[in-house]
């Protein structure tokens, strides 16, 4: 079903609607309340029955919802072992911030057509029960990418949650990829492989993680097998994306010649992901 669901949102997203699922990413790994997950909805434009939809940004829900003015929607949710440790949100204290801005407070009413703003907790269910919050704001800037929900919880501190869009991510990551090739280059005397990677803009390379590091580390693999002499070189690319969740999780050895890479690339474009904007396995370079 969600394959279905998914191909038609993405069949009548128009192109200049904005963003579309998986778009945007969480920026960190947030101490959520309970483990519960955090989804952003955004404006998806117009169905072809001229209702204006929202949909999960992040691209963990295939649904879409109408709405009778364009808001954003944060969604928190998760399975909660039992109904009194459903933790305690002070919804209406809620901030939704863009970078820069001044934070928006929640919206009274639906957070989209039929379906209140607020707590929603599940009947009992053999796991436990299913805890949605749902916090409706204003709609954002088309052109903001980076905003950061706060919630107060009962009993700890806020929940806080920031969201980005991955092109601005990729982005960061271009420039901290550009010094380090130059460290690269100045380094090329060196025949011990730490010394290489002994720079600010790599090691903040390498604190993005998957799957933002492998996407990079892929990409450059590519280039430098089909000849670009700027490219990262094999040894560097192989030792770093073994280290990295994808390099481990595909048999990534941390050392090779061109049939090692070649197999990573051919595993990249087999399994399909890391997919990134500008850092997909079926671009070409």
């Amino acid at each position: 079903m969600r394959p279905t669901w998914l191909a038609l949102l993405l069949a009548v997203t128009p192109a200049l609607a904005g963003d579309r699922p998986g778009d945007w990413t969480i920026d960190g790994a947030p101490d959520a309340p309970a483990g519960l997950r955090a989804s952003l909805w955004l404006p998806m434009g117009p169905w072809p029955d001229g209702r204006q939809h929202l949909g999960d940004v992040l691209g963990h829900h295939a649904a879409a919802y109408p709405v009778d003015a364009p808001r954003a929607v944060v969604m928190l949710e998760g399975i909660v072992r039992r109904p009194e440790d459903v933790p305690v949100l002070d919804l209406a204290r809620a901030t939704l911030t863009p970078a820069g801005g001044e934070p928006l407070r929640p919206l009274e009413g639906d957070a989209w057509r039929g379906q209140p703003a607020g707590a929603d907790v599940s009947p009992p269910l053999r796991e436990g029960v299913l805890a949605i919050f749902r916090v409706p704001f204003p709609a954002l800037d088309p052109a903001c990418g980076d905003v950061t929900f706060s919630v107060p919880v009962m009993d700890r501190g806020p929940f806080v949650v920031r969201f980005r869009r991955w092109r601005d991510l990729v982005a960061e990551a271009e420039r901290d990829l550009a010094a380090w090739k130059r460290h690269i280059a100045a380094s090329a005397m060196h025949s011990a492989i730490a010394p290489y990677l002994d720079h600010p803009a790599f090691r903040r390379l390498e604190a993005r993680g998957d799957p933002l590091l492998p996407a990079i580390l892929l990409r450059e693999l590519r280039a430098g097998e089909a000849g670009d002499a700027d490219a990262v070189p094999r040894f560097l690319v192989l030792h770093v994306l073994a280290r990295t969740g994808w390099g481990r999780q595909q048999g990534v050895p941390d050392h090779g010649d061109a049939r090692a890479a070649a197999r990573a690339l051919a595993r990249w474009r087999a399994v399909g992901h890391p997919s990134l904007p500008g850092l997909r396995p079926h671009e070409r370079d």
